[in-house]
């Protein structure tokens, strides 16, 4: 087996900061979105930084509820500003790309889309359960979604795949540097997934509730800092 490491390298873009603030009003009582980004002709707006920091603020805030440092709490949330910015921006260069490549993945989607269409029809209050606990106020709002995140799949695999291949032996041998010990010596039969060991998992159930999943990731915060 092979494991795939991909960093995708973007240039061309030019970002323009805006000096209105989300929620702020023009001179004639429109409300005026703050604007963090123009990629070509497309605008990466404070709304799209905010819904996508979402998820990771509310798994920071459980790791502060678990103990982490005020101060470090700033310092990671305005890393992750910075980093979920960059994100949104090189997704957009990406889909440009696949734009311009005359990429499609309608059939892939459209496969996909008709199986959630069908669950609408059997059990509406389920699919909806599920798009709302994902952020999505409707199907449609969710397939485009989708639609674009395969989009950039696709693109990043055809870039990177054939340069950034490492092999079984070359992720021991990492391993192996950095912990003075492969995995299997430590633990018969052990196969390595990844080279980092600061990871502790928790077995949570499908149907868990956000509540539960942040209450296990406080925990699982607690468990990591006391074996520092």
């Amino acid at each position: 087996m092979r494991w795939l490491l991909g960093v995708l390298c973007v240039t061309g873009v030019m970002c323009r900061a805006t000096p209105y603030a989300s929620g702020q009003e023009a001179a004639d009582g429109t409300k005026i979105d703050g604007v963090v980004a123009i990629v070509g002709e497309k605008v990466v707006t404070r709304s799209d930084l905010v819904a996508a920091m979402e998820f990771q603020v509310a798994l920071l805030r459980a790791r502060q509820a678990g103990g982490m440092d005020a101060d470090e709490v700033q310092q990671e949330f305005r890393e992750l500003q910075a980093e979920t910015r960059d994100n949104l921006v090189n997704n957009t260069l990406i889909l440009l790309e696949a734009e311009e490549e005359g990429l499609s993945v309608d059939d892939q989607v459209d496969r996909q889309a008709g199986k959630l269409r069908e669950a609408m029809t059997e059990n509406p209050a389920e699919v909806l359960a599920f798009l709302r606990a994902r952020g999505y106020g409707s199907l449609d709002e969710y397939v485009a979604a989708m639609r674009e995140e395969v989009l950039r799949q696709r693109i990043v695999m055809l870039r990177v795949r054939a340069r950034s291949e490492v092999t079984d032996e070359e992720l021991d041998a990492a391993f192996a540097r950095r912990h003075g010990h492969t995995a299997g010596s430590r633990c018969k039969g052990a196969r390595l997934i990844s080279s980092s060991v600061s990871q502790i998992w928790f077995p949570l159930l499908a149907e868990a509730s956000m509540e539960r999943v942040l209450e296990i990731y406080a925990q699982a915060y607690r468990c990591y800092k006391a074996l520092e």
